[in-house]
């Protein structure tokens, strides 16, 4: 639980520090809060069964929700709804990952390992 804890806050502390320049590239940035969401929804998936994927799922565009207002309060960042869109395209495409493949892989990991 405490990778999941700590990927959380790693998601949160990039949200609300002042933003940096990721890259020339326009879209980089929502290229990385997908990634960041898709990582999240493949941890997450993987510590609880197939049943808890949808309320996973939930939750971290509800996270993405909150922490976006968040931003609307500080005064070197902004609301930016695109951003949840690329957060929920992340989580979107970790939720199908997760239901077809990655669904308990911590759980089977952990068998494998014999622990």
């Amino acid at each position: 639980m405490v990778p999941g804890c700590a990927l959380l806050l790693l998601v949160a502390t990039g949200s609300v520090i002042p933003g940096v320049v990721v890259s020339e590239y326009d879209a980089a940035d929502k290229v990385v809060h997908m990634l960041s969401y898709f990582v999240l929804m493949a941890w997450f998936s993987g510590m609880y069964p197939r049943r808890r994927q949808a309320a996973i799922a939930l939750t971290l565009i509800l996270f993405g929700v909150v922490l976006e207002f968040i931003q609307a309060q500080l005064p070197y960042r902004q609301f930016d709804p695109l951003d949840l869109v690329a957060n929920a395209t992340g989580i979107l495409l970790g939720l199908c990952l997760s239901l077809l493949v990655l669904s308990g892989w911590c759980q089977r990991v952990e068998r494998v390992l014999g622990s």
